[in-house]
C-alpha cells in the first residue's frame, strides 16, 4: 500500500499533528502536478523524505511496484489497483477533537458522524497468466491526471 501524504515533525524529531508544534517535514510525498520540478523548487514546497529521491515520483505521476510471492499457484491472476481519497487522516481529526473548544468539539462530532469510508479516485485491473513465475511483479501507474 502506498499512501500519499504529509507528515510533520516538532523540533525533537517526534511526529506532530499540532501546525504550531511542527517545525518540518518528516515526509510529504504529495502527488506532484504537472509541470511540477521537484529539483528546481523552493524547500518550503519540495517533497520530502524518500520521495525526493524516487527517480519515477516525478511531475503528474508516481510509478509502485508490488512483489507478491505466488508459492505453487499458476493464475490467471487478476490484480486490482484502486486510487482512494480522504480529506483527513483520523490522527488529525482525533487532535483536533482533543480540544475542549465549542470549534474543535462541534468539527470532532461532524467527524464522528461520517462514514469512515475514503473516496475512489481511479481504478485500473489487470490480468495475467504465470505458470511459470514464484513471483508475480505488477507495476502500479498512479497518476495525478485521473484526479
Amino acid at each position: 500500500m502506498q499512501i500519499y501524504e504529509t507528515i510533520l515533525e516538532d523540533v525533537h524529531g517526534q511526529v506532530t499533528t499540532v501546525l504550531l508544534n511542527a517545525a518540518s517535514y518528516a515526509k510529504d510525498n504529495r502527488l506532484l502536478p504537472k509541470g511540477f520540478d521537484k529539483t528546481a523548487v523552493p524547500d518550503e514546497v519540495v517533497p520530502h523524505g524518500v520521495a525526493l529521491q524516487d527517480a519515477n515520483f516525478i511531475s503528474g505521476s508516481d510509478t509502485v511496484t508490488y512483489t507478491v510471492a505466488l508459492g505453487d499457484a499458476s493464475g490467471p491472476f487478476t490484480v486490482e489497483v484502486e486510487l482512494l481519497y480522504q480529506p483527513i487522516a483520523h490522527r488529525w481529526a482525533a487532535n483536533a477533537g482533543a480540544y475542549n473548544t465549542p470549534e474543535s468539539q462541534a468539527f470532532w462530532s461532524y467527524y464522528q458522524r461520517m462514514p469512515n469510508q475514503p473516496e475512489r479516485v481511479a481504478q485500473a485491473p489487470c490480468s495475467a497468466a504465470f505458470s511459470w513465475a514464484r513471483l508475480l511483479t505488477i507495476p502500479a501507474k498512479t497518476s495525478s491526471a485521473v484526479i
